[in-house]
């Protein structure tokens, strides 16, 4: 996507992703610093020459720190696998279909790994509907979650997630009554 600069130049406007790597060439060295930093381990040797050694100390040290916050954020590690590991979904559906074959050299570490993500699909759920509770009384907002089970719009396990959420940014002595509230409903 062109964006138009002030001296009436145009320059592309890139989200870094993944798939600008096949877009080497075209790029100025800006946007190919940041998709390096981004993918380090999956530029050809030809586009890593283009970085001098002080460039590539400083890649590293990104790449780095990305791997510790990572490590201590179990979100951003739960992210950064699903994220990696999804291609093996489509390979397992190519593979049911008959239009692939697994390798056998990785059938473990590909069984480890389509077990975790076997387990993720089969537990999801659909997120709840977005509800506008910003602004609100802790009491407003709650009674807005309750007139959404009982209108139908939301089921029992989202309004407790939402009151979950809405108690976690207020007084937590608050979630008692709350959960009280729905469980009244739920009886109903």
């Amino acid at each position: 996507m062109p964006l138009n600069l002030e001296n009436g130049k145009k320059k592309h406007f890139l989200i870094w992703e993944r798939r600008w790597l096949e877009q080497w060439g075209i790029l100025d060295i800006a946007d190919k610093k940041v998709l390096a930093a981004l993918y380090w381990e999956e530029l050809t040797d030809d586009q890593k020459s283009e970085f001098s050694d002080r460039e590539y100390i400083e890649l590293q040290k990104l790449k780095q720190k990305q791997i510790e916050e990572r490590a201590n954020n179990p979100t951003m590690m739960r992210q950064h696998f699903l994220t990696t590991a999804s291609p093996l979904i489509d390979k397992m559906i190519l593979a049911s279909q008959g239009k692939t074959k697994l390798d056998a050299e990785d059938n473990y570490a590909t069984k480890e790994v389509w077990e975790v993500l076997k387990s993720i699909i089969l537990t999801a759920n659909n997120p709840a509907p977005m509800l506008d509770l910003k602004g609100k009384t802790i009491n407003d907002q709650i009674d807005q979650i309750l007139t959404g089970v009982t209108e139908g719009k939301l089921d029992f396990k989202e309004a407790k997630e939402y009151m979950s959420l809405v108690s976690s940014g207020f007084n937590l002595q608050e979630l008692p009554k709350m959960l009280a509230k729905l469980e009244m409903l739920e009886n109903l």
